[in-house]
């Protein structure tokens, strides 16, 4: 049974990430029209139900929003994120990639949580699943893309359950009456990208639940479409012959489940039966395997788990000849559980890569983390410093020629990380940790009576992607950024500043000289601003300095003196010269 604890410390983290980094700006990745962000203010109704219908129906709160407005009465109508530089006097020329130019489609989640709560405030159910969506401005580049996107969602937000959320609430309210270590119920999911190139969109939905009783339940669900036509795959349009397909997925079954085959009478009779019905089959396809999933119960018991069946592609030409082959250029996918076999040495044969999470308990109390994890690559083991936790997600990545292992990490304060890992040649090299994670375009953080909404990045593209980096310098916020995988498997940034896509502002308490830019970040003069001034910070280095946009329309720039504490504005002490400075503790 999972207990509330960890999902009630997200929870919290949530709220105070919000309080402390300012991330007031409207959910959507809507770009630089401001007049499209919108926040959800009428929360009368506690019906998760409700807000669900609402959702699925297309309204979104439309008739109980509100545009948000600047404070003050500042504009945004100029503060734009995405604008194309040319050269910037903190050094460099702008190289951000284009998305609109990709050929591969940028999708990013929107995670989306919501409760229902007891008169005393105690959370009774809660149900969380993703939204998937296509980058602003993209839809009409990506048709098949995104009448794809939108079947998946219809998924999410109307799936078929064994009980009413009416029935699931009583049952918690007996349950919270009658048991001492009570934990609401809830069901959940979170989805993945598997593969995403001119044939196939391939999705992976990780859900669990808990309903009451001894334990919870937990699977997959594969969601694969055609790219161009949005239409559902069937395993019959991937694959040239069931009972071929049955041949290989029960050698494999064989191969990395003999305990399995041992010990559960029928398994190997029922995973038989399971070809009969096509259409039934769980699968996704990934960039070099089909991979199909059986929930606990279906071949085996709870207490065997789940199995995953990983045929390769390569090692099924005839079975995979309807153009459904391996994927071509670079790919990143989420490392399946319990690993995956690549040929990541050139020698022909496959090898075995994984990685676990190894825990530290301290002695004199049950206070435990995560002080390592433990990678094996080919014929290579090592164990790598990494102090986090939670066991984040492990993405396995092939840039060019090289393979490497990014693994998301969780620290105090909700501090974000990835680890790096390089495994080219079957070598373990430990590469720098990162100090960000994944996002969407824009920050993006909405929340009311029993609901909140959270931006996710998905990880699939090695070229081209979107990180959050926690910055201390004028007040403590995330900031964002274009990425790639470098040549060196490190994470690259694609442009040499961050957007900072917020309604965070400061006000300037003494008259201050400061350099006068132009939209993209050209120094053109000096300029004095006065005292009182509100400053809308919409972009920075992440180090040296902070371009502004006054609420008269002026563009500046605040360079920062950190070579020591306090920070500096022309010699004047950070919070002497601003009031609304709030740094995280």
């Amino acid at each position: 049974m999972i207990m509330s604890g960890n999902r009630m410390t997200k929870l919290i983290a949530v709220i105070l990430v919000l309080a402390l980094i300012f991330c007031l700006a409207g959910c959507g990745d809507s770009g630089n029209d401001t007049s499209s962000k919108k926040r959800r203010t009428d929360k009368s109704s506690s019906s998760l139900g409700d807000k669900l219908n609402e959702l699925a129906n297309g309204k979104d709160g439309e008739d109980d929003t509100e545009d948000v407005q600047p404070q003050d009465g500042g504009d945004y109508s100029a503060l734009t994120t995405e604008e194309e530089t040319t050269e910037d006097t903190a050094g460099g020329t702008d190289t951000q990639m284009d998305p609109l130019t990709s050929s591969t489609p940028f999708i990013y989640s929107e995670s989306s949580t919501y409760y229902v709560s007891d008169e005393d405030g105690t959370e009774l159910y809660q149900k969380s699943y993703d939204r998937l969506k296509l980058l602003a401005g993209t839809e009409d580049l990506y048709p098949g893309a995104k009448k794809a996107l939108d079947s998946f969602n219809e998924a999410m937000e109307t799936p078929g359950e064994d009980y009413t959320e009416e029935e699931l609430v009583s049952t918690a309210k007996e349950m919270k009456a009658n048991d001492a270590l009570y934990s609401y119920l809830y069901n959940g999911s979170t989805a993945y990208i598997q593969r995403v190139d001119d044939k196939i969109i391939s999705i992976l939905d990780k859900f669990d639940s808990y309903y009451g009783g001894a334990h919870g339940y937990y699977g997959c669900t594969g969601f694969n479409y055609d790219a161009k036509t949005g239409e559902e795959l069937s395993i019959e349009d991937i694959v040239s012959s069931m009972d071929d397909l049955k041949t290989a997925a029960e050698d494999v079954f064989s191969r990395d489940y003999p305990a399995i085959v041992e010990s559960e009478p029928g398994c190997v009779e029922t995973l038989e039966a399971s070809f009969d019905e096509p259409d039934a089959l769980c699968w996704t396809l990934t960039p070099t395997e089909l991979q199909l999933y059986y929930n606990p119960y279906h071949l085996a018991s709870y207490a065997a788990g789940m199995q995953t069946i990983k045929i390769r592609i390569a090692d099924h030409p005839d079975l995979f000849n309807k153009g459904y082959g391996e994927a071509e250029g670079d790919w990143a996918i989420k490392l399946p559980d319990g690993g995956v076999m690549e040929d990541i040495d050139g020698d022909g044969a496959l090898d075995y890569i994984n990685v676990t999470f190894n825990y530290y308990t301290e002695e004199e109390s049950d206070y435990s983390y995560i002080d390592a994890i433990c990678v094996d690559a080919a014929l290579d083991y090592k164990k790598i410093s990494y102090y986090g936790f939670d066991e984040g997600d492990v993405y396995f990545i092939k840039k060019g020629e090289n393979y490497y292992l990014y693994v998301l990490g969780t620290a105090e304060n909700d501090y974000k990380f990835i680890q790096m890992v390089d495994i080219s040649n079957g070598v373990i090299r430990d590469l720098n940790s990162f100090d960000g994670t994944f996002t969407t375009r824009d920050n993006c953080f909405d929340y009311g009576e029993g609901y909140y909404i959270n931006g996710r990045g998905l990880f699939y593209d090695p070229n081209f992607f979107y990180v959050r980096v926690r910055q201390e310098y004028i007040s403590t916020f995330d900031a964002n950024a274009t990425a790639e995988v470098g040549d060196n498997g490190e994470i690259m940034l694609l442009q040499d500043y961050y957007d900072l896509p917020t309604d965070f502002n400061i006000t300037s308490k003494v008259g201050l000289e400061l350099d006068e830019v132009d939209e993209d970040g050209n120094v053109i003069g000096k300029t004095n601003v006065p005292s009182g001034t509100v400053y809308y910070m919409y972009r920075s280095d992440g180090e040296s300095y902070v371009d502004c946009k006054t609420k008269d329309g002026k563009y500046v720039r605040i360079v920062l003196d950190n070579s020591d504490w306090p920070i500096k504005i022309n010699g004047i002490e950070l919070e002497e010269a601003f009031d609304g400075i709030i740094f995280a503790g």
